[in-house]
C-alpha cells in the first residue's frame, strides 16, 4: 500500500504530495494525521489519498505512526480548495491551519469570568429582536453599534440555541479578549497567542462538542470544522480580517462565506455600517436595523469658515466644547492626521519636499520630517534644495498644531493619544486618532466622555482607493458608537454635508448606488481582482519576468483588465489582473504553474 501523504511544511506552489510505504500494521485513510521521515526529519503530514499499487522498484520511505487525528473528508477536501483558490500549495496551506500533537502536555484549567455583560433597559427590546430575526435567516448583516451590543446580541442567540456549536470571529486580539470575557458562555479563545500544545488542545476539544462557542481571530476560521452550526463576523469591516502581508493571504469573510456554503452553516455579520461588498452578498432583507443610535450633529464647515475660531475648529462645534467642559464632561476630538503639519513647501518657487528613497510627500514632525510609505526619518530641512531659499513654508494640521490651538482656544489642558503618543492620560480634551479607538475604547466601561467631535470626517474621502466612501461611513458611524456607549453628543465636521445627510436619510440607497457604480466600472463584486508581484536583485530579469507573465496571460484569451506592470522600485513590480467570476478558474490554473519567486493575492482587492 502506498499513501500519498501532504507533509505539514512550507512547500513550493507547485508541490502537492509525497509517496510513502505504508507499514503491514497500520491501515490508513484519507484525512489521517500521520508522522512522517522528510530529509533528514520527522514531521507530521495529512494523508491525501492511499492506494494498492506497488512501489515499482523505487524506494521510498516508511509512515512512521498515526497520530489517532483525522481529518474528515469533506474538511481535507475544503483545505484543498482553499489552497487552490488562494494559489498555495495544499502543504503550506495545512502547515498554517493545523496545529501539531504534542508530545507531552498538560492543560491548564479553562479560565473562567462571572458574565457582567448589561444593556440598558431602553436597549433590551431591540437586542431581543435582532436575535430573533437572526433565528429566522442562514445569512444576515446585522448593524451594531459597538462590540456592547454585538456580545449583547451573540449572547441572547446562544441563549436561544443552547445545542448550537458556534464560531466567533473578531479582527483584533483585544477584541477576542473583551468577547471572551463578556460573552457569558464561550469554549477558549483562539488568537495565535497561545503555544502550540495549547492550540492542539483547544482544537480537538472544540471538534469533540457537539456544542459550545468558541472565540477567535481570522485563525480560527483555518481551523475547519465541518459541524459548526453559526459563524459571527465581529466587525466585519475591519482591515485585520484580511491577511496581506504574507501566505496565506486570505480573507477571513470570504473564507466564512466558503465553509457557510460548504457545511450549510449559519452566517451573520455585525458591523456599524454594511461594505458596499455586503449589500451584494446580502438582501435589503437580510439587513438588519440598529436600534437606538446616538444624537449627532452634521456641520457645514465652508458654511461656518467666516465665524469659526480655528481652521479645524467651528463655531457649532466651539460652542458645545464650551458647553461640555463647563458641565465637567470630557470632550473627546478625532483628527487622523499625526504631526505639525501634513507638508512642506517652498514660498518661493514652490518646491514640494518629497521623500529621497519613493518620492512621496514629508510630513512634518516637531523636529523631523516623515515619510509615511517607507518610514524615512530626516531632519527638519532649514533650506529649499532647489533655489536655497530659507522661506520654508508648513502646509495643512497636524494634530501637534491642532492641539496647540485647542489649548489657546479653551484654556485646558489637551492630551495627544495616537501611535506615536501611546500612553493614556487624563485631561479635559482628548485629541486622538483612530489609535484611540482600536486601543483604549471599552464600550464595557462607563465614561466621561460627553462629546465626541470628528474633526475632519471627509479625511477618508480623499484616500486612493476605490473603498474611500464606505471607509468614510465607516469610520463615521465607529465614533457615533463610542459617542453613542458613553451616552454623549456627536459632532460630524464636513465640507460635504450633503454626503452624510443622505447617507444617513437613507444608506442602503446609498451604498447600493455605490454598488452599481462599482459593478458599472469593473470593480469588486463584479470583477475579481488579483494582484502578482515580483521582486528580484537583476532589474533585466525583473522586466524580462513581466513581459512573460503579460504574453502568458494574454494567451488565456479572456476578458481580462490588465493594469500594469507598475514599477515601485528598479527590481520589484506588481501586476493587477481583473477577472469575471466565471473565469476565475482559468486565471489560477495558470498561477499554479508559477514558481515562488511570484507573490500572488488573489483577493486582492477585497480590504
Amino acid at each position: 500500500m502506498i499513501a500519498h501523504v501532504y507533509p505539514l511544511k512550507r512547500m513550493p506552489r507547485k508541490c502537492r504530495f509525497f509517496d510513502y510505504l505504508v507499514p503491514d500494521n497500520l491501515t490508513l485513510v484519507r484525512g489521517d494525521l500521520v508522522t512522517i521521515p522528510f530529509r533528514k526529519l520527522t514531521v507530521y503530514g495529512v494523508v491525501a489519498q492511499v492506494s494498492d499499487r506497488s512501489a515499482r522498484g523505487i524506494e521510498l520511505k516508511r509512515v512512521e505512526s498515526h497520530t489517532g487525528v483525522t481529518l474528515k473528508e469533506d474538511e481535507l477536501s475544503f483545505f484543498e480548495s482553499i489552497a487552490y483558490e488562494l494559489a498555495q500549495s495544499v502543504p503550506s496551506i495545512l502547515h498554517h491551519a493545523l496545529p501539531r500533537p504534542p508530545k507531552r502536555f498538560s492543560p491548564s484549567p479553562p479560565t473562567t469570568f462571572p458574565r457582567d455583560l448589561t444593556i440598558p433597559n431602553d436597549e433590551a427590546s431591540s437586542i431581543s429582536r435582532n436575535a430573533h430575526e437572526l433565528s429566522k435567516r442562514r445569512m444576515a448583516f446585522v448593524h451594531a453599534s459597538d462590540l456592547r451590543r454585538t456580545t449583547a446580541i451573540i449572547s441572547k442567540y446562544l441563549e436561544m440555541h443552547p445545542q448550537q456549536k458556534c464560531l466567533v470571529v473578531a479582527p483584533t486580539v483585544n477584541d477576542v479578549k473583551l468577547l471572551e470575557r463578556h460573552l457569558g458562555r464561550n469554549d477558549g479563545s483562539l488568537t495565535g497567542e497561545e503555544s502550540n500544545n495549547e492550540r492542539f488542545h483547544l482544537w480537538q476539544t472544540f471538534r469533540a462538542k457537539t456544542h459550545g462557542c468558541l472565540v477567535g481571530t481570522k485563525l480560527a476560521l483555518m481551523l475547519v470544522d465541518s459541524t459548526i452550526s453559526t459563524i459571527f463576523v465581529v466587525r466585519s469591516g475591519h482591515k485585520s480580517h484580511k491577511q496581506s502581508d504574507r501566505n496565506p493571504r486570505f480573507d477571513a469573510r470570504l473564507m466564512a462565506f466558503g465553509i457557510a456554503d460548504r457545511f450549510q452553516s449559519n452566517l451573520y455579520f455585525f458591523d456599524t455600517v454594511p461594505r458596499v461588498d455586503d449589500v451584494g452578498y446580502f438582501s435589503s432583507a437580510n439587513i438588519l436595523p440598529q436600534g437606538h443610535t446616538s444624537r449627532f450633529m452634521i456641520v457645514d464647515k465652508r458654511q461656518e469658515q467666516q465665524a469659526s475660531p480655528h481652521p479645524t475648529i467651528s463655531y457649532s462645534a466651539s460652542v458645545e466644547i464650551t458647553e461640555a467642559l463647563e458641565q465637567g464632561k470630557t470632550v473627546l476630538c478625532v483628527y487622523n492626521k499625526k504631526g505639525k503639519a501634513q507638508r512642506l513647501s517652498c514660498q518661493d518657487c514652490k518646491h514640494a519636499f518629497v521623500c529621497e528613497e519613493c518620492q512621496h510627500l514629508l510630513k512634518v514632525k516637531s523636529q523631523t520630517v516623515n515619510c509615511t510609505r517607507c518610514s524615512f526619518v530626516g531632519p527638519m530641512p532649514y533650506s529649499c534644495p532647489a533655489c536655497k531659499s530659507t522661506n520654508i513654508f508648513e502646509r495643512g494640521y497636524g494634530n501637534e498644531r491642532v492641539a496647540e490651538a485647542l489649548v489657546s482656544l479653551f484654556n485646558v489642558e489637551v492630551s495627544v493619544i495616537d501611535k506615536d503618543h501611546p500612553e493614556f492620560k487624563t485631561s479635559p480634551i482628548l485629541l486622538v486618532t483612530q489609535y484611540y479607538y482600536e486601543q483604549y475604547f471599552n464600550p464595557f466601561k462607563p465614561s466621561t466622555i460627553g462629546l465626541v467631535v470628528l474633526i475632519d470626517a471627509d479625511a477618508p474621502l480623499f484616500t486612493p482607493t476605490f473603498r474611500a466612501l464606505e471607509k468614510t461611513f465607516q469610520r463615521t458611524e465607529e465614533w457615533r458608537g463610542l459617542a453613542f456607549a458613553h451616552r454623549a453628543q456627536f459632532v460630524i465636521q464636513t465640507d460635504s454635508p450633503e454626503l452624510f445627510q443622505d447617507f444617513y436619510a437613507n444608506a442602503q440607497n446609498v451604498l447600493e448606488e455605490e454598488l452599481s457604480q462599482r459593478i458599472a466600472c469593473d470593480l469588486p463584486p463584479k470583477r475579481r481582482w488579483m494582484q502578482v508581484v515580483y521582486k528580484d536583485e537583476e532589474s533585466r530579469k525583473a522586466t524580462l519576468q513581466a513581459d512573460l507573465l503579460l504574453q502568458k496571460i494574454q494567451a488565456l484569451s479572456l476578458p481580462l483588465t490588465v493594469v500594469g506592470p507598475v514599477f515601485d522600485e528598479k527590481t520589484q513590480w506588481h501586476i493587477d489582473i481583473g477577472v469575471l467570476p466565471e473565469h476565475s478558474a482559468i486565471l489560477l490554473n495558470l498561477f499554479t504553474t508559477l514558481d515562488d519567486h511570484y507573490i500572488i493575492d488573489t483577493n486582492a482587492f477585497s480590504c
